[in-house]
């Protein structure tokens, strides 16, 4: 369990260092569109050529780990469900297929994440460890700034790829493609995208970040739950350790 816990935090670790690099390499690129369209400027198409292998290639990367980081994230949150479970001392208001479901199925992808991570939260709190008697403290545990920050990020970090498109609309037009844009309009277009990439970069770092700080706040809790209940009668069987 713990060392589910560390690889999910390296893996979001791993990713807000590749979104953080964005910001430098979206300067790069904002310097050499802006170049391209000043005339006074001695910065020539061929020059783009560098940028664009390497924003190419830092796409392809934060893609893979984006994905591999999803699905150690899902195993994680499987195995600390199951320890909440067993804990028993908060309810689990989402059956465990909306563990998956919950991210993918359109509307409720809006709450049940959150929910369900609150949830596990709760049960996984210090102040909720189940006594020797077998109770729990029970007493409201409030995580609230922590995990609506997290989870008001992610969606910025979604909406992100709106902005891009809202962008090329404006240039384009509705159902047009960048295809039927002159030259200096693709530029134009190519240099407002890194833009809105440093805008939008430290938002997906941030939010990487802070699942990070989420994910190893609950492993440690039901580390210490583990720690607490070994040697009782009546211990706790968490899942995966």
């Amino acid at each position: 369990m713990r060392g589910l816990g560390l690889a999910t935090s390296w893996l979001l670790g791993v990713l807000a260092g590749l979104f953080t690099l964005q910001i430098p390499l979206q300067a790069w690129g904002y310097y050499l569109y802006q170049g391209l369209l000043d005339p006074d400027s001695d910065i020539y198409p061929s020059d783009v050529v560098p940028f664009e292998i390497t924003e190419f290639v830092s796409f392809c990367l934060i893609v893979a780990v984006f994905l591999a980081t999803a699905v150690v994230f899902l195993v994680w949150l499987f195995r600390v469900r199951a320890n909440a479970e067993r804990l028993g001392t908060v309810k689990q208001r989402r059956a465990k297929g909306w563990l998956i479901a919950g991210w993918i199925v359109p509307v409720v992808n809006f709450w049940f994440p959150k929910q369900i991570v609150t949830d596990i939260w709760h049960a996984s709190h210090p102040d909720n460890r189940v006594s020797a008697g077998g109770e729990g403290a029970k007493r409201p545990v409030r995580g609230g700034g922590l995990l609506w920050a997290w989870w008001l990020l992610w969606w910025a970090h979604l909406l992100a790829d709106r902005v891009s498109r809202i962008q090329e609309m404006a240039y384009t037009g509705p159902g047009q493609g960048v295809g039927s844009l002159d030259p200096l309009d693709v530029t134009r277009l190519y240099r407002d995208w890194t833009v809105s990439g440093m805008l939008l970069s430290p938002v997906s770092a941030a939010a990487a970040v802070l699942a990070l700080v989420v994910v190893l706040r609950i492993t440690t809790w039901q580390q210490q739950h583990r720690a607490h209940h070994d040697g009782r009668i009546g211990t706790v069987a968490f899942a995966g350790y």
